[in-house]
């Protein structure tokens, strides 16, 4: 690696002047139905050499990270897309710099990187006759990065590739500098971020930039072939890291702020393909239509549409413990129904690691073919007792008698305790979970009591088959405590 340069949660690539395609349309050469190629070509070198213009009046300017050096679209390839209620049209484009992101090499301690798809963007409103030009970059889950990678540049104008994609896609402008970001779940949109919103709040539309992301490493090198990793001998550049903000200190704090932005519309509609239309919850407070509606989560955090697993998150929501949880959960998690998993409702964690710390984690809840509160509850407390930690056998039967416990005390707190024998081993743990609730509301974690309770439920778990192993579900004598709900109880 030549040279490197980090930065927490991107913050110079913020900064500066952005650059505005904006000007009145001549309705003899436009139509408010169709954005021909052309036209939008013309949007594109007018943009270009006002900036040209720009910079000769000005002096040299500091571009932006994501700035892509020369780069030439391919305009014979480009193509009207759907875009809701505005105009589109998007172009593969030839740079010399290209963007990568970072991919744990499997069974090793080597970081390989995948080449981020990107094509130029250029709208129009038909409503106002503004004008936009943007890069889109597509930076996929960890997973999809180097499938994605490898597509023909002509499917991220309007392939099955784009209509499909898992990630973000990222809209920077032609200096380089980020503009929005939009989350999107096999092509549809789970939350974006617009910063022309936020004239007087950029920490919220940090804030939220950070939660649509994750932590994310991004590098920046000159387009030529490569095949190994960062740790190998290569043509990367620069490196950034993509993340949230570090709280502690104000990192902005010599940025200017600019909202002066071209428009791209409230849910960043179309920019994950076709079927990427219409705001997700959580993006600007609700489900998009403003009333907070019945059919999306309560969490934004936890990506569902199924009516019957929102119908039991919005239950969930009503209770103390179930809307602190809710409000405190970090990462992002694809809650899959009806998954290969029979009856069984199960979590996925994946963690990517560099010198002992985790820098990445992805949730992944498979609910099986019954679906109780009880199993959703369950899942998710176990999220938020995971997120920064790995899942290891030494404590794990620890970890699932505090998310039992967790959603007992939900059950006791509406009244209704029936039909849960089977998923604390049978009557012996009804009543052991019972004696920890009570010990639990008195604080008392040392008692006689409390272990003879605490030990009758490990023995009663081991009654069930998923527990039974002793060496995959081990208990930690120093950790019969539980940490977490004394957190996410705070309120109850």
């Amino acid at each position: 690696m030549k040279k490197t340069m980090l930065f927490a949660f991107g913050a110079a690539l913020l900064c500066g002047c952005t650059e505005v395609a904006d000007r009145a349309a001549d309705a003899a050469d436009s139509s408010c139905m169709s954005f021909p190629v052309a036209e939008a070509r013309g949007v594109f070198e007018e943009a270009l050499a006002a900036r040209t213009n720009t910079r000769a009046a000005d002096g040299p300017e500091e571009p932006g990270f994501f700035a892509p050096g020369e780069a030439e679209p391919v305009w014979d390839e480009a193509a009207e897309v759907p875009a809701g209620d505005y105009l589109r049209v998007d172009v593969p484009v030839v740079a010399t710099h290209n963007f990568y992101r970072f991919v744990p090499r499997e069974g090793t301690d080597f970081l390989d990187e995948a080449a981020i798809p990107r094509t130029l963007a250029v709208m129009k409103d038909p409503a106002g006759e503004r004008r936009a030009v943007y890069f889109c970059l597509y930076i996929a889950d960890a997973e999809f990065a180097e499938w994605c990678a490898g597509r023909p540049r002509q499917e991220w104008v309007d392939g099955k590739v784009k209509n499909g994609f898992t990630g973000v896609v990222l809209y920077t402008t032609l200096s380089g500098r980020i503009a929005a970001a939009g989350r999107y779940d096999y092509g549809r949109l789970e939350g974006s971020v617009f910063f022309g919103d936020f004239a007087s709040n950029r920490d919220e539309a940090l804030e939220r930039f950070a939660d649509l992301l994750g932590l994310t490493y991004v590098a920046r090198g000159r387009a030529v072939p490569t095949t190994r990793g960062v740790n190998d001998d290569n043509q990367i550049e620069v490196v950034v890291i993509l993340g949230p903000k570090v709280k502690e200190e104000d990192i902005f704090d010599d940025f200017d702020w600019e909202v002066e932005l071209p428009p791209i519309g409230e849910g960043l509609r179309g920019g994950g393909g076709s079927s990427g239309g219409g705001t997700a919850a959580g993006s600007n407070g609700d489900n998009g239509d403003g009333t907070g509606g019945s059919t999306t989560s309560p969490c934004p955090k936890l990506q569902t549409k199924d009516p019957g697993v929102i119908t039991i998150l919005k239950e969930l929501d009503k209770d103390c413990m179930g809307a602190t949880l809710f409000r405190t959960l970090s990462p992002y998690v694809k809650m899959v129904s009806d998954a290969n998993a029979g009856s069984r409702c199960r979590i996925g964690v994946k963690c990517d690691e560099k010198d002992g710390e985790i820098i990445h984690q992805e949730f992944v809840i498979e609910l099986g073919t019954v679906l109780k509160d009880i199993a959703v509850f369950e899942e998710v407390i176990h999220v938020y007792q995971y997120t920064g930690r790995q899942n290891v056998p030494e404590d794990r039967l620890n970890v699932e008698i505090e998310a039992k416990l967790g959603w007992y005390m939900y059950r006791q707190r509406i009244g209704n305790v029936g039909d849960i024998s089977r998923a604390l081993g049978g009557d012996e743990g009804i009543i052991a979970f019972d004696k920890l609730s009570g010990y639990y509301g008195e604080k008392d974690f040392s008692s006689s009591g409390f272990y003879e309770a605490y030990n009758a439920a490990v023995s009663a778990l081991r009654n069930i088959k998923a527990y039974s192993d002793d060496a995959e579900y081990m208990i930690d004598p120093n950790a019969c405590n539980f940490p977490n709900l004394e957190k996410l109880m705070k309120d109850c």
